[in-house]
């Protein structure tokens, strides 16, 4: 590799051209860089980096500016060596600025820059990013018929689909790049290698084997052995596991070029070999070399500092090992944390949503362990600390991408840096929608490339503001105090739920105690969960079967563990998993015989309920507004199959109660919208949407466009309450830890404080009865959460609506996301009040009729 860096550098020398006036100093840097190469070490790296800082400054003409570029990605890729990715990043992204800045030539900066940068956002867990830039190399490898590229490019694509876990589309990457003529038996053997880790991540060892064992006959390639000790692994053969570690070895000491990074990785996945056959003190000594390689002053001899740790995703890999290798709790809980730490070091600097949503797997997978740790230890000392400490880590793992977004909608500062990030991210997620559009009416490459290049240079804006910023990460520490406080003035119980791999938890909390339960196996319990919310699939199942859903609404009310709650009023609810689709307010309190709807024991009749994505977002929830102005939007989609005619009436209902801006029919477009919206403080919309798939995002439609969710993450509803009067507005792709990624979220994420939004395909005619009367209790109350309550009891009761539309099917899809915003005690300081004024009206009569007599 060094050679091929010091045959590029005299290459560029020859044949770019050199305006006389910058011919020495340019060489002058060239001859710098060529002598540091011959004999690299980071102090002379330091040293070289002050030189080409000082030459970019009095840089003004193109041979001087590429002379940098050239520096700058030496640089970067020593940094790499040297095991700094961080500082890797900045330069071969400064580079690859400049070198756009400038409309440079002469080199290639997609081999030399663009595909190593991706294969270090591979390697930090920036994956969308890596994709983003490797398809845009792709794209001019391919238009360039660049067969050497082309392959490289391949192997970084498939490296990254087997990281993400998408191991068909690595393989059919690599399938098409193996059919490409004139590829080295070298290339040939490195895409085999990529294949078989491929074939290994969909568990067919055969496959996967048989290519190893032929590749290893040409080429003694380490990454070859390592995956052969893999599957030696999970075929239970120890020693030939070790066998084919030790060969890695070997082979990576006879490459002609390895980096540390391969033997930080030989290291950690060593120590999972010890691990996995009970030699943990072995496991910690291969660990703790390996973070002696990444932190050069650690000791090797205990575990290192928070304050001395690094955004390296190896760091997060071998504590989550190391915890694994110790034995009492409070130990295991000391190196996760540090895992912790690092991952939210990494997710930080990210800039897209989508990539540090991905992460959120990792997160609750180890906050999984945690929690049955913290159980466990529970049920063994009854100590009540436990239980507070498990609840935290649950709510850590919880929507913590959405909740970041709502605590900086809700916190912002308003300084200058603040206002540009979120103007960029807010530009990106436009591009992003602009780019989703293209890809769906196949508008070419060229289009998508152009696209993809903007994001690209809006991310590196939002880096380099990133990385200006001083700020410490932000730990959430949840106040108890300060929590049952609050459920205290909501006269409230608030239930969490955490779905973890083995087991489910409930914990629950009033204004004296908290509470955590096991619930079941999570197997069992989601195989229930799934069976009620069945029932909600067509307005029919309920109604075909009414003795069967009523056993179910009670077994799963018991299930949920909601008939040992304290006698409130109120009930929060933060879901998790399965949880997310769940109706509470359809559950039966009691064993009911009963074939009438409105005379069975629903828990909507027992207590109000609001729902919150986690605690923090519980406790960080806004006082409402008293403005109501409120926005419809009403397409109505007449004379197509998809009319809406009973959305007219639902536009009527709130005419009756508010002052209302209505956009009807043909006036309802997606610019009218997102226009007037800015003026509302509740934007009602009566209309259709979609939970999306894989390909296409949860959207809602207008008359003459769809809104996707890139775009609705790009627009500002900070403070709105938002009625999704549409069907499945709440039903999404449901991401670990995360959530659904439904359009009510997305509305939350604009930074809407307030969002009501339906979990099935709503009835036309149910809706608008029930919006009539939310509505109306609107009006009375001013309150969003007391609002939906008495909509629902109103349809309920409604003597005029049959039995058969009373299933509640019809009246509870609209679930509330918000505060519990009504005035717990206006009524009773009327009364008061009232009572006072009347006393001291006997007191004055009777005084003066004293007087008189």
């Amino acid at each position: 590799m060094k050679k091929i860096l010091q045959i590029v550098i005299i290459f560029t020398l020859i044949c770019t051209p050199k305006p006389f006036f910058g011919q020495q100093s340019s060489e002058q840097l060239y001859d710098k860089l060529d002598r540091f190469v011959a004999n690299p070490s980071l102090e002379l790296l330091k040293k070289f980096e002050q030189t080409t800082t000082l030459f970019e400054k009095n840089s003004n003409d193109t041979d001087s500016y590429l002379a940098v570029v050239i520096a700058k990605t030496n640089i970067a890729y020593y940094y790499q060596q040297f095991g700094d990715l961080n500082q890797s990043i900045i330069y071969y992204e400064n580079a690859w600025s400049l070198f756009e800045k400038h409309h440079l030539t002469s080199y290639d900066i997609f081999e030399n820059c663009l595909l190593p940068l991706s294969k270090i956002y591979t390697q930090q867990g920036d994956f969308l990013k890596a994709e983003e830039l490797l398809k845009r190399c792709y794209f001019h490898a391919e238009s360039t018929d660049n067969i050497p590229l082309l392959c490289q490019i391949t192997l970084s694509v498939s490296a990254l689909y087997n990281t993400l876990g998408n191991y068909n589309a690595s393989i059919t990457f690599i399938h098409k790049a193996l059919l490409l003529k004139g590829i080295s038996t070298d290339v040939k053997h490195q895409l085999e290698n990529n294949l078989a880790a491929s074939y290994i991540g969909n568990k067919n060892y055969t496959k996967a084997k048989e290519l190893l064992l032929h590749s290893i006959k040409y080429q003694k390639s380490a990454n070859s052995y390592k995956s052969l000790a893999f599957i030696a692994l999970k075929e239970n053969n120890i020693d030939l596991a070790s066998s084919y570690f030790n060969q890695a070895e070997i082979a990576l000491q006879n490459q002609n070029y390895f980096s540390g990074r391969d033997f930080i990785l030989l290291a950690i996945e060593k120590s999972e070999l010890f691990l996995a056959v009970g030699k943990n003190n072995e496991a910690q000594k291969e660990l703790q070399h390996a973070l002696k390689m990444i932190l050069p002053e650690h000791s090797g001899l205990s575990l290192p500092k928070k304050n001395t740790l690094i955004a390296d995703r190896n760091l997060v890999r071998i504590f989550d090992i190391y915890a694994e290798t110790l034995q009492t709790t409070e130990e295991k809980l000391a190196v996760y944390d540090l895992s912790f730490y690092v991952e939210n070091l990494l997710v930080s600097s990210y800039v897209s949503q989508e990539t540090k949503i991905i992460h959120q797997t990792s997160h609750k997978k180890r906050t999984e362990k945690c929690v049955d740790l913290l159980w466990k230890a529970h049920l063994q000392n009854k100590n009540s600390e436990y239980i507070q400490r498990a609840f935290h880590y649950a709510e850590s793992s919880k929507a913590s991408v959405l909740y970041e977004k709502i605590y900086e909608n809700k916190n912002e500062s308003q300084d200058l840096k603040s206002e540009q990030q979120k103007r960029l991210l807010a530009q990106r997620e436009k591009l992003t929608d602009d780019l989703l559009r293209i890809q769906f009416k196949q508008l070419g490459n060229h289009k998508a490339d152009e696209i993809v290049a903007e994001i690209q240079t809006i991310d590196r804006e939002i880096t380099s503001l990133k990385a200006s910023d001083s700020k410490k990460i932000k730990e959430n520490v949840i106040n108890f105090k300060q929590l049952q406080h609050r459920i205290e003035k909501d006269k409230a119980t608030l239930v969490s739920y955490f779905i973890g791999k083995e087991f489910s938890y409930q914990f629950s909390i009033d204004k004296n105690n908290i509470k955590m339960s096991q619930l079941s196996t999570t197997k069992d319990f989601e195989l229930k969960i799934k069976n009620f919310i069945s029932y909600f699939d067509g307005p029919s199942s309920i109604n075909n079967n009414i003795s069967s859903f009523t056993t179910s609404a009670k077994n799963t009310y018991k299930l949920l563990q909601l008939n040992n709650l304290p006698h409130t009023p109120n009930l929060v609810v933060i879901p998790d998993g399965l949880l997310n689709f769940l109706p509470f307010e359809s559950l039966l309190t009691a064993k009911s015989t009963s074939i009438s709807f409105s005379e069975m024991p629903f828990l909507v009749k027992e207590k109000s309920v609001a729902y919150t994505y986690n605690v923090f977002d519980y406790l960080n929830e806004s006082v409402a507004k008293k403005d109501q102005s409120i926005l419809g939007v009403f397409p109505v989609f007449e004379n197509s199959p998809q009319a809406l005619k009973y959305s007219i009436d639902e536009a009527e209902a709130i005419k009756d109660q508010f002052i209302i801006v209505s956009l009807f029919k043909s006036n309802a477009t997606k610019k009218n919208f997102i226009d007037k919206a800015k003026t509302a403080s509740i934007l009602h919309l009566s209309t259709h949407a979609g939970s999306g798939d894989y390909i296409v995002p949860a959207n809602i439609q207008f008359i003459d466009d769809v809104l996707y969710l890139p775009e609705l993450y790009s627009l500002d509803m900070t403070g709105k309450t938002v009625v999704l009067s549409a069907c499945e507005t709440g039903i999404g792709k449901l991401l670990s830890g995360e959530g659904a990624i439904s359009i009510a979220r997305g509305f939350s994420y604009a930074g809407a404080d307030k969002v009501l939004f339906t979990l099935w395909e709503v009835n036309d005619k149910s809706t608008s009865e029930v919006m009539a009367a939310f509505y109306k209790a609107l009006k009375n109350s001013n309150s969003v959460f007391k609002a939906n309550h008495e909509s629902k009891l109103d349809y309920l009761f409604n003597p005029d609506i049959s039995n058969h539309k009373k299933s509640p099917y019809y009246w509870n899809s609209f679930t509330y996301y918000g505060a519990i915003d009504e005035k717990q005690n206006s009524f009773t300081y009327w009364w008061v009040l009232f009572g006072v004024l009347i006393v001291l009206s006997l007191v004055i009569v009777y005084k003066l009729f004293k007087k008189h007599c």
